[in-house]
């Protein structure tokens, strides 16, 4: 059987994810991951959208002041919601230092990297899955363009970018290596999920009405889009 990575194309079961939980959510003025919403904490409404898309293995970086995570989480669906707790100790220092320290965390065990905002309970397992199906050579990233032509997260990287971004500092994030390198564009048809950063964040998140969407499902199919990106596409970062 040929390797499929010597073709270019990410094996669908060779596919990691970091997901940032370390901002101090200085704003918010409480732990945001751990926020509930719609019975769940916000964090693992991004562990059920990675489990639905097949993504293992899971990394959650977080910081030595963030709250314990219980352990296991609940599965929805019937989906196991598996993943990896990493303490970053340096997280004061940047969101830099947590995509750093998951992507040293996946060297050398993933094709490609799914960096998710741990306070974006929105995303669709069906966006995953295009980023997965749009990464070709030359492209070494997938980025989603929502409505509007708003980039956002989550955003997949090939295996070659692990390197890169294992060695960002301080506030750097995921932008700093789009900049350097090709990536492809995946139009969703669909707003930019939110992320909660503030009390308003998470108002508007609770009002917001419930649409028929869930794993596995997205409002309208994203389409992968063969091309490289400009410049200053959505970063790997995480809310403060």
């Amino acid at each position: 059987m040929p390797d499929r990575r010597a073709w270019g194309v990410v094996a669908a079961d060779a596919v990691g994810a970091i997901v940032l939980a370390a901002g101090r959510a200085s704003r918010m003025g409480a732990p945001k991951i751990l926020l509930p919403w719609r019975g769940r904490a916000l964090v693992l409404h991004v562990l059920d959208a990675l489990a639905a898309a097949g993504v293992a293995p899971v990394i959650v970086v977080v910081a030595p002041h963030t709250p314990p995570l219980p352990r296991p989480f609940p599965a929805r669906a019937g989906h196991r919601v598996p993943f990896e707790l990493l303490c970053n100790p340096a997280a004061a220092e940047g969101m830099g230092t947590s995509l750093a320290a998951g992507a040293a965390a996946l060297a050398g065990r993933v094709d490609a990297v799914v960096v998710c905002l741990g306070d974006q309970p929105a995303i669709d397992p069906a966006t995953i899955r295009a980023l997965v199906a749009a990464l070709r050579p030359p492209a070494v990233a997938a980025v989603p363009i929502y409505q509007g032509g708003v980039r956002g997260h989550p955003v997949l990287f090939a295996a070659s970018c692990l390197p890169e971004l294992a060695a960002l500092r301080g506030d750097r994030g995921g932008r700093d290596v789009l900049e350097r390198h090709p990536w492809a564009r995946v139009p969703v048809d669909a707003p930019a999920p939110g992320d909660v950063d503030t009390p308003e964040d998470y108002a508007r998140l609770l009002a917001a009405p419930q649409v028929a969407t869930g794993p596995g499902t997205a409002a309208s199919a994203p389409r992968p889009e063969r091309g490289a990106g400009a410049p200053g596409a959505a970063d790997g970062g995480e809310g403060r």
